[in-house]
Protein backbone atom coordinates (compact mmCIF):
# COMPACT_ATOMS: atom_id res chain seq x y z
CA UNK A 1 0.00 0.00 0.00
CA UNK A 2 1.05 3.56 -0.71
CA UNK A 3 -0.39 6.04 1.78
CA UNK A 4 0.26 9.77 2.13
CA UNK A 5 0.26 9.90 5.93
CA UNK A 6 0.20 13.69 6.32
CA UNK A 7 -2.58 15.59 4.52
CA UNK A 8 -4.58 18.65 5.60
CA UNK A 9 -8.05 19.76 4.54
CA UNK A 10 -9.77 23.12 4.90
CA UNK A 11 -10.74 22.12 8.42
CA UNK A 12 -7.20 23.24 9.23
CA UNK A 13 -7.15 27.02 9.56
CA UNK A 14 -4.27 27.48 7.11
CA UNK A 15 -5.66 25.31 4.34
CA UNK A 16 -7.97 25.88 1.33
CA UNK A 17 -8.34 22.24 0.17
CA UNK A 18 -11.87 20.87 -0.12
CA UNK A 19 -12.29 17.28 1.13
CA UNK A 20 -13.83 16.16 -2.17
CA UNK A 21 -10.90 17.55 -4.16
CA UNK A 22 -8.46 15.82 -1.82
CA UNK A 23 -10.05 12.41 -2.36
CA UNK A 24 -10.20 12.96 -6.13
CA UNK A 25 -6.48 13.79 -6.13
CA UNK A 26 -5.70 10.68 -4.09
CA UNK A 27 -7.47 8.63 -6.76
CA UNK A 28 -5.64 10.47 -9.56
CA UNK A 29 -2.25 9.90 -7.88
CA UNK A 30 -3.07 6.19 -7.54
CA UNK A 31 -2.50 6.17 -3.81
CA UNK A 32 -4.12 3.30 -1.92
CA UNK A 33 -5.34 5.41 1.00
CA UNK A 34 -4.89 8.79 2.64
CA UNK A 35 -4.42 9.97 6.21
CA UNK A 36 -6.30 13.12 7.19
CA UNK A 37 -4.27 14.97 9.80
CA UNK A 38 -5.79 18.40 10.33
CA UNK A 39 -4.31 20.72 12.91
CA UNK A 40 -5.81 20.05 16.35
CA UNK A 41 -9.21 18.97 15.05
CA UNK A 42 -11.08 15.90 13.84
CA UNK A 43 -14.03 17.82 12.36
CA UNK A 44 -13.20 16.59 8.87
CA UNK A 45 -13.69 12.92 9.72
CA UNK A 46 -17.46 12.60 8.99
CA UNK A 47 -17.02 14.19 5.55
CA UNK A 48 -14.09 11.95 4.67
CA UNK A 49 -15.94 8.88 5.90
CA UNK A 50 -18.68 9.73 3.41
CA UNK A 51 -16.22 10.46 0.59
CA UNK A 52 -14.12 7.38 1.33
CA UNK A 53 -17.16 5.17 0.76
CA UNK A 54 -18.20 7.06 -2.36
CA UNK A 55 -14.78 6.83 -4.03
CA UNK A 56 -13.73 3.52 -2.46
CA UNK A 57 -10.69 5.09 -0.80
CA UNK A 58 -9.67 3.89 2.68
CA UNK A 59 -9.23 6.75 5.15
CA UNK A 60 -6.77 6.80 8.05
CA UNK A 61 -8.33 9.02 10.68
CA UNK A 62 -5.68 11.18 12.27
CA UNK A 63 -4.71 14.54 13.67
CA UNK A 64 -1.65 16.77 13.78
CA UNK A 65 -1.27 17.68 17.44
CA UNK A 66 0.37 20.99 18.33
CA UNK A 67 2.73 20.65 21.30
CA UNK A 68 3.58 23.44 23.70
CA UNK A 69 5.67 22.15 26.66
CA UNK A 70 4.68 24.69 29.32
CA UNK A 71 4.85 27.55 26.86
CA UNK A 72 2.46 29.53 24.70
CA UNK A 73 4.86 29.00 21.80
CA UNK A 74 4.47 25.83 19.75
CA UNK A 75 7.48 23.57 20.19
CA UNK A 76 6.64 20.72 17.84
CA UNK A 77 3.97 18.60 16.19
CA UNK A 78 2.87 15.01 16.61
CA UNK A 79 0.97 12.95 14.05
CA UNK A 80 -1.70 10.83 15.73
CA UNK A 81 -2.72 8.09 13.29
CA UNK A 82 -5.44 5.44 13.54
CA UNK A 83 -7.11 7.23 16.44
CA UNK A 84 -10.77 7.15 17.46
CA UNK A 85 -11.20 10.64 18.89
CA UNK A 86 -9.44 13.99 19.09
CA UNK A 87 -6.23 14.14 21.12
CA UNK A 88 -6.52 16.91 23.71
CA UNK A 89 -3.09 16.81 25.37
CA UNK A 90 -0.49 19.36 24.29
CA UNK A 91 2.49 18.18 26.34
CA UNK A 92 4.60 15.76 24.24
CA UNK A 93 4.64 12.73 26.54
CA UNK A 94 1.02 13.22 27.59
CA UNK A 95 -0.03 13.38 23.92
CA UNK A 96 1.90 10.18 23.18
CA UNK A 97 0.19 8.42 26.10
CA UNK A 98 -3.22 9.61 24.92
CA UNK A 99 -2.55 8.34 21.40
CA UNK A 100 -1.37 4.95 22.64
CA UNK A 101 -4.39 4.54 24.94
CA UNK A 102 -6.57 4.85 21.82
CA UNK A 103 -4.56 2.17 20.08
CA UNK A 104 -3.18 4.83 17.74
CA UNK A 105 0.24 5.43 16.23
CA UNK A 106 2.39 8.35 17.43
CA UNK A 107 4.73 9.84 14.83
CA UNK A 108 7.05 12.81 15.36
CA UNK A 109 6.25 15.24 12.53
CA UNK A 110 9.11 17.16 10.86
CA UNK A 111 11.11 17.23 14.15
CA UNK A 112 13.88 19.50 12.80
CA UNK A 113 11.82 21.85 10.64
CA UNK A 114 9.61 24.87 11.39
CA UNK A 115 8.63 24.25 15.03
CA UNK A 116 11.63 22.10 15.99
CA UNK A 117 11.42 19.91 19.06
CA UNK A 118 13.61 21.24 21.87
CA UNK A 119 14.45 17.66 22.92
CA UNK A 120 13.90 15.45 19.85
CA UNK A 121 15.89 12.48 21.15
CA UNK A 122 14.10 12.46 24.50
CA UNK A 123 10.65 12.61 22.88
CA UNK A 124 11.68 10.25 20.10
CA UNK A 125 12.29 7.41 22.55
CA UNK A 126 8.57 7.15 23.27
CA UNK A 127 6.97 7.45 19.80
CA UNK A 128 6.27 4.66 17.36
CA UNK A 129 7.96 6.42 14.48
CA UNK A 130 9.50 9.54 13.00
CA UNK A 131 8.56 11.38 9.82
CA UNK A 132 11.84 11.34 7.91
CA UNK A 133 10.50 12.79 4.65
CA UNK A 134 8.20 15.79 4.86
CA UNK A 135 7.64 17.43 1.48
CA UNK A 136 7.02 20.82 3.07
CA UNK A 137 10.32 20.91 4.96
CA UNK A 138 12.27 24.04 4.15
CA UNK A 139 15.52 22.11 3.72
CA UNK A 140 16.86 18.66 2.86
CA UNK A 141 18.96 18.92 6.01
CA UNK A 142 15.85 18.85 8.22
CA UNK A 143 14.71 15.58 6.66
CA UNK A 144 18.22 14.14 6.81
CA UNK A 145 18.44 14.90 10.53
CA UNK A 146 15.09 13.21 11.07
CA UNK A 147 16.32 10.13 9.20
CA UNK A 148 19.47 9.96 11.32
CA UNK A 149 17.43 10.24 14.51
CA UNK A 150 15.01 7.51 13.43
CA UNK A 151 17.92 5.23 12.53
CA UNK A 152 19.70 5.91 15.81
CA UNK A 153 16.58 5.23 17.88
CA UNK A 154 15.50 2.30 15.67
CA UNK A 155 12.12 3.87 14.99
CA UNK A 156 9.67 3.35 12.13
CA UNK A 157 10.35 5.73 9.25
CA UNK A 158 7.44 7.50 7.54
CA UNK A 159 6.88 10.04 4.79
CA UNK A 160 4.07 12.45 4.04
CA UNK A 161 3.44 15.41 1.78
CA UNK A 162 2.06 17.62 4.57
CA UNK A 163 -0.18 18.82 1.73
CA UNK A 164 -2.07 22.06 2.22
CA UNK A 165 -2.83 22.29 -1.51
CA UNK A 166 -4.22 19.36 -3.47
CA UNK A 167 -1.42 19.31 -6.06
CA UNK A 168 1.02 18.52 -3.23
CA UNK A 169 -0.71 15.26 -2.35
CA UNK A 170 1.47 12.23 -3.02
CA UNK A 171 4.78 14.09 -3.27
CA UNK A 172 5.76 11.92 -0.34
CA UNK A 173 4.12 8.74 0.91
CA UNK A 174 4.78 5.72 3.06
CA UNK A 175 4.93 2.28 1.45
CA UNK A 176 4.33 -1.09 3.06
CA UNK A 177 4.00 -4.44 1.30
CA UNK A 178 0.49 -5.12 2.56
CA UNK A 179 -3.04 -4.88 1.21
CA UNK A 180 -5.22 -3.72 4.13
CA UNK A 181 -5.21 -0.79 6.53
CA UNK A 182 -4.90 -3.14 9.49
CA UNK A 183 -1.82 -4.76 8.00
CA UNK A 184 -0.43 -1.32 7.22
CA UNK A 185 -1.06 -0.22 10.81
CA UNK A 186 0.87 -3.25 12.07
CA UNK A 187 3.71 -2.43 9.68
CA UNK A 188 4.00 0.99 11.33
CA UNK A 189 4.30 -0.73 14.70
CA UNK A 190 6.88 -3.21 13.41
CA UNK A 191 9.03 -0.80 11.40
CA UNK A 192 8.22 -2.44 8.07
CA UNK A 193 7.62 0.73 6.09
CA UNK A 194 9.53 2.57 3.40
CA UNK A 195 9.45 6.40 3.17
CA UNK A 196 9.33 7.67 -0.41
CA UNK A 197 9.17 11.20 -1.81
CA UNK A 198 10.74 14.56 -2.40
CA UNK A 199 10.46 18.12 -1.16
CA UNK A 200 8.04 20.60 -2.66
CA UNK A 201 9.09 24.07 -3.76
CA UNK A 202 9.19 26.65 -0.97
CA UNK A 203 6.57 28.55 -2.97
CA UNK A 204 3.85 26.20 -1.72
CA UNK A 205 3.98 27.92 1.66
CA UNK A 206 3.23 31.33 0.20
CA UNK A 207 0.64 30.02 -2.27
CA UNK A 208 -1.11 28.13 0.52
CA UNK A 209 -1.29 31.14 2.80
CA UNK A 210 -2.73 33.31 0.04
CA UNK A 211 -5.22 30.66 -1.08
CA UNK A 212 -6.46 30.03 2.46
CA UNK A 213 -7.55 33.68 2.74
CA UNK A 214 -9.59 33.75 -0.46
CA UNK A 215 -11.17 30.29 -0.79
CA UNK A 216 -14.60 30.12 0.93
CA UNK A 217 -14.96 27.23 3.36
CA UNK A 218 -18.19 25.27 3.40
CA UNK A 219 -19.47 21.77 2.74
Amino acid sequence: MKIDLHVHSWYSKDNPSRPKNIVKKVVAKKLDAVSITDHDTTKAWPKFKELGKKYNIPIVYGQEVSLFENSKKCTGHMLALFINEQVKSTMPLDAIDEIKKQGGIAIMAHPFDRHPYPYPKAVGKFVHGIEVMNSRSYSDEANEKALKLATKLNKTKTAGSDAHLTFEIGRAFTYAKFDTLEEFRKSLLNGKTIPIGKRSSAWVHLIGRIASTIVPKHD
